[in-house]
């Protein structure tokens, strides 16, 4: 199995600490963030 880059599983450590149903900042929307997060975590897992 290959080793992940430390980036990349830094980034994967960080995305997964964060849930899709509680949005991480103001004024971002409920489906943009559940879109955002679906997005940048398919990203890291590429």
């Amino acid at each position: 199995m290959d080793t992940l880059p430390p980036l990349v599983l830094k980034w994967s450590r960080g995305l997964a600490s964060l849930s899709p149903g509680v949005v991480p900042c103001r004024g971002l929307r409920d489906a943009e963030w559940r879109e955002t997060h679906q997005r940048c975590c398919e990203f890291v897992e590429r």
